[in-house]
């Protein structure tokens, strides 16, 4: 399989989301793929089976997690071990608050 890697930049704020073209098709962005698997580790459905995750949101007051923790996850480290780039694509989450080098579960807490 033949793939290629091409950069959009989104036109509003001028962040550049990189891209993989695979025979045509344009696959989700880096980012988005950050967002969407750490939105699953903080899942409902995922803390029920995940007492390491539930432990470390419940240690927190607040409900936060160090990304640096995160960056151990397989999943994860597949897509990045930067946790600046994590930090950076979890701001556009509705239900990740990013503080520093932390986030939030819900934005509701």
């Amino acid at each position: 399989m033949v793939s290629h890697h091409k950069k959009l930049v989104d036109e509003n704020s001028n962040h550049i989301h990189p891209v993989i073209i695979t025979r045509g098709t344009i696959e989700m962005s880096l980012d988005k793929q950050i967002v969407e698997q750490v939105e699953f580790y903080f899942s409902d459905s995922n803390l029920i089976k995940d007492k390491f995750l539930k432990d470390l949101v419940n240690k927190d007051d607040e409900g936060y997690v160090p990304i640096e923790t995160l960056l151990t996850f397989n999943r994860l480290k597949k897509l990045s071990n930067d946790a600046t780039v994590i930090s950076n694509a979890l701001k556009a989450s509705t239900f990740l608050k990013v503080r520093k080098f932390h986030f939030l579960r819900m934005r509701c807490l």
